[in-house]
């Protein structure tokens, strides 16, 4: 916008000569009036030295100046400088149009567009939808005896700081659900040397479950799960689970 009026500041003083110069070419030039010279006429004075015989004085126009002629404008002359005035006066308004365009273009797009902060809360937003409602990690284990081997499906939701559920469910080697006798989990985070948290899993004939974990921070938390077959076999297991920071 500052650009379309700095052009048609351009367009307003070519429009103010144009208004001039037909001003200008109105004006008429003073040319010299003509005198009266007092002439005396005599006997003997040649006839063709007065104007009339009846003797008397007579009007004489004064020679006119030289170069006279040459200075009086001739009629439907036009300035040189007019046809100039035009030209310019036709581009700047034609930058004026094509600049008023690009101004409409460019609103136009500025208005369908969405502004960068919303955008960026929209997509934040969005990916936060989309995000998994909960953290699910399998520990496999190992209590080195025959059928001692498998894996626990160990769930957190919402898997984010605050509170969590936990579900854990241990699959045998042959991938089918199993029976043990306990299950214990804790989490700790090394970076904030915090912990260790116990989840108080509770069997619930056939998984192990907790209604309320309070995790305090974000971040990675290192499990440390315990598998007991017998009285006397079991094995820890480390594994790392990441909890996100709750949404803003």
């Amino acid at each position: 916008m500052v650009v379309v009026l700095m052009v048609a500041s351009f367009s307003r003083q070519w429009t103010a000569q144009l208004v001039h110069e037909p001003l200008a070419e109105a004006l008429p030039e003073a040319s010299p009036a003509p005198a009266r010279v007092a002439q005396a006429v005599g006997v003997g004075a040649s006839s063709t030295s007065v104007g009339t015989a009846g003797g008397g004085d007579s009007a004489v126009e004064p020679p006119a100046p030289p170069g006279a002629a040459e200075n009086t404008p001739s009629p439907g002359a036009s300035p040189q400088g007019s046809d100039g005035y035009r030209r310019s006066l036709r581009r700047s308004v034609a930058a004026e149009a094509v600049l008023g365009v690009v101004v409409l273009a460019i609103t136009t797009l500025l208005t369908g567009t969405q502004p960068s902060r919303a955008a960026v809360e929209t997509a934040a937003a969005t990916a936060e939808a989309q995000a998994p409602t909960a953290r699910m990690v399998m520990v496999p284990f190992d209590t080195g005896i025959p059928n001692g081997n498998g894996k626990v499906q160990i769930t957190f939701a919402p898997g984010r700081v605050g509170d969590n559920t936990v579900e854990a469910v241990v699959y045998g080697a042959d991938g089918g659900l199993m029976s043990i006798p306990e299950l214990r989990l804790t989490l700790t985070h090394r970076a904030q040397q915090l912990g260790p948290l116990d989840a108080k899993l509770v069997d619930r004939q056939g998984y192990f479950a907790a209604d309320r974990l309070r995790i305090p921070l974000s971040g990675a938390w290192t499990m440390n799960v315990t598998v007991r077959l017998t009285d006397v076999d079991q094995v820890t297991v480390a594994k790392d689970v990441t909890i996100r920071p709750t949404p803003a």
